[in-house]
């Protein structure tokens, strides 16, 4: 067998589409997005722009955490 050997059809994606909906995309002109609702659980996520400008790690195990742990 060379190849996918999978039944599922590979489609390309392009723009907003390629990401996940829930992720917010900040167009060239804005400012970094600090934080989204995730919809699955309703919490509040931050980004790894808010956790640069906070500066340091505190240590809850964050989703996007720049910070080496």
């Amino acid at each position: 067998m060379t190849g996918n050997s999978s039944n599922v059809e590979a489609t390309k994606l392009s723009g907003q589409e390629s990401l996940p909906p829930h992720i917010p995309i900040p167009s060239l002109d804005s400012e970094p997005i600090d934080y989204y609702m995730d919809p699955a659980s309703g919490l509040l996520v931050f980004t790894a722009s808010h956790h640069l400008k906070r500066g340091y790690c505190c240590g809850s195990g964050c989703r996007h955490c720049p910070y080496d742990k």
